[in-house]
């Protein structure tokens, strides 16, 4: 699955995420993000699928009140969602 972003003019280029894709056959989640003006290289992020769904899992599992997550923990969190949300707009568009 792949899902692309547009940029929001009033937000740095480069913490914005131009697209994504969820290989669920290789297991990876690949995250490119937009091109900072005047740059001819941007960021990208590769993860391993079954390790965000499994940091998703254990969080449920270990969600305490009050209990502060990594950076690690919400980044992960954020591309699990992302997934998620990308998953319910194709069985949206399929009904």
């Amino acid at each position: 699955m792949t899902q692309k972003f547009e940029l929001d003019e009033d937000l740095p280029a480069a913490n914005q995420i131009k697209k994504t894709e969820f290989n669920i056959l290789m297991k990876a989640v690949n995250i490119y993000y937009h091109y900072e003006e005047g740059k001819i290289t941007t960021r990208d992020e590769e993860w391993n699928r079954d390790d965000l769904i499994g940091h998703a899992n254990i969080d449920n599992v270990n969600d305490k009140e009050g209990a502060e997550e990594s950076k690690e923990q919400q980044i992960k969190k954020k591309y699990h969602e992302l997934e998620m949300h990308c998953h319910q707009q194709i069985n949206s568009q399929e009904q």
